[in-house]
């Protein structure tokens, strides 16, 4: 089963998207930090993290730098999330995310995104630089 994190700062935002995954036949779980996430990670590897990047005051690239950096997320796809109308899917592919959800979302849209994303790597691992080609990870690593 694919393992998804949600890293949403709306506790109920955060749980919608964890049900939706799971009767969408995913394993979800949520953190609100960056300690969070990456604890999560290090439980057991992740396909992929739902991010939300409308956080006040944060660089739309931070999440990829931070991310990218940790070993326990490195390479894992990340799929933007935000309600930011001056953002666009290829304006988020440019940055760097895997892809790109716009709130409010469908629900097949919502799925079909995440659907595209873990389509393009196999299950339960993370990217590393031996593997070049993991599709779909950020910067292409």
């Amino acid at each position: 089963m694919r393992r998804l994190l949600i890293f949403e700062p709306s506790e109920d935002i955060a749980s919608f998207i964890a049900r939706l995954l799971t009767r969408a036949g995913y394993d979800a779980v949520i953190a609100s930090t960056y300690r969070e996430a990456v604890e999560q990670a290090r439980r057991q590897p992740l396909d992929g993290i739902l991010i939300d990047i409308g956080r006040p005051g944060a660089a739309i690239d931070a999440p990829l730098l931070y991310f990218g950096a940790m070993p326990a997320t490195h390479g894992v796809p990340l799929i933007a999330l935000s309600s930011r109308w001056d953002l666009s899917a290829d304006g988020a592919r440019a940055a760097g995310y895997a892809g790109y959800i716009r709130k409010p979302f469908l629900l097949d849209e919502f799925r079909d995104v995440v659907d595209e994303v873990l389509s393009a790597r196999p299950a339960g691992r993370a990217c590393g630089q031996a593997e070049p080609d993991c599709g779909g990870a950020p910067f292409g690593i």
